[in-house]
């Protein structure tokens, strides 16, 4: 546990409990073919993680490079990302933009925290704020991706209402390339959770 220091021995059985521990949502890895979007002609993989603030979205910045890295595939990449109403969005969106010289995603996906396109709410959705207001942060944020990074295309950023749209989307396009689709999905906790949800993950 990075700066902190432990004035007694930490037992062994705690030390096998943090090595074997796993944390949905946190640097998590999650093949198409687990999920309940697994058929032929699909091949993509989600890299989720909750980061939602800077230090935390570095971490995750840091990770998704190194996935990469390890991975050595050419890749499709999307970038899935998130920022509730009143975070300081174009900071933390900055973030992710920092590794665009290197990661290059060819998609950048905004989706608000909604989970399904209809018929289900989730309760994890800020009541305080309109329907309105969450789609416009996502706008927001699609116009920061442009000023941030002026030569992306622009006809490859997209906002969405619905975090199973999100999902659609790189389903979709995993069927049009013929590079394996490579999903970061971040910018919120609770995004990353309801994107577990659509998805059909199931923890063991």
């Amino acid at each position: 546990m990075r700066g902190i220091e432990f004035k007694e021995v930490i037992p062994e059985g705690f030390k096998k409990g943090l090595k074997n521990v796993t944390w949905p949502g946190r640097g998590q890895l999650l093949d198409i073919s687990h999920t309940k979007y697994a058929s032929e002609g699909t091949n993509a993989t989600w890299f989720l993680d909750g980061a939602h603030t800077i230090e935390s979205l570095e971490v995750c910045a840091a990770w998704f490079e190194q996935a990469l890295k390890q991975r050595k595939e050419e890749g499709h990449r999307i970038l899935v990302f998130n920022c509730t109403h009143g975070r300081d969005s174009d900071r933390l969106l900055q973030v992710m933009s920092n590794i665009q010289p290197t990661v290059h995603f060819d998609d950048v996906v905004f989706t608000t925290n909604v989970t399904f396109k209809e018929g289900y709410t989730t309760d994890n959705t800020n009541n305080n704020v309109s329907a309105e207001e969450v789609t416009s942060v996502q706008k927001i944020l699609a116009t920061s991706w442009v000023t941030q990074n002026p030569a992306f295309p622009k006809d490859h950023v997209h906002v969405v209402d619905s975090i199973e749209e999100a999902v659609e989307f790189a389903v979709a396009r995993s069927k049009q390339v013929t590079k394996r689709v490579q999903v970061l999905t971040t910018g919120s906790l609770i995004m990353v959770g309801n994107t577990l949800t659509v998805l059909g993950f199931k923890p063991q």
